[in-house]
């Protein structure tokens, strides 16, 4: 279990301190024991997690070794796909849910690569795919620049790299 003073990943908010736990009404109107999250990019506010969920939507912090691990993926690792257009931006939120660093790698290589084809076509990113390239670029270049004690523009950089 987490304590506070952890620094753990929430999934769709990114890098948070665990602050402590509180007692509070629960949406079943009982008394529920929640995990108290701050993100690390806003302090003022504050993320209630249901004890119970939260091995769902939480995991701990990579460590160095895993966020070099991460960076160094072969370029024949496979990038997102998607497999009905009608569904991209479900499957978009999807793979940002997962909370999965590999997943976040993949979907950001695959939106950096779709953005290359379009543009070679002359053709503009669509404003989806951008959007979804800063949310996923930004949850994990902050969760391994965390990890290895470095500027996120250094792990975007690495990032873009790998992809050239």
């Amino acid at each position: 279990m987490y304590k506070e003073g952890d620094y753990v990943v929430k999934s769709s908010t990114g890098l948070c301190r665990v602050e402590g736990t509180v007692w509070m009404e629960g949406l079943d109107h009982t008394d529920q024991e929640f995990l108290v999250l701050v993100p690390l990019t806003d302090d003022r506010t504050k993320i209630y997690t249901p004890l119970p969920r939260v091995e769902e939507t939480i995991r701990r912090v990579l460590d160095a070794a895993e966020a070099e691990e991460i960076l160094s993926a072969d370029e024949s690792d496979a990038l997102f796909t998607v497999k009905n257009e009608r569904l991209r931006e479900t499957d978009y939120k999807v793979a940002l849910r997962s909370n999965s660093p590999r997943m976040l790698l993949s979907l950001v290589r695959s939106l950096y690569q779709r953005r290359m084809d379009r543009v070679a076509q002359g053709k503009k990113p669509t404003s989806l795919d951008e959007h979804y390239l800063r949310l996923s670029e930004e949850l994990l270049s902050s969760e391994l620049a965390f990890a290895l004690g470095c500027e996120k523009k250094e792990i975007t950089d690495r990032i873009a790299a790998m992809i050239s």
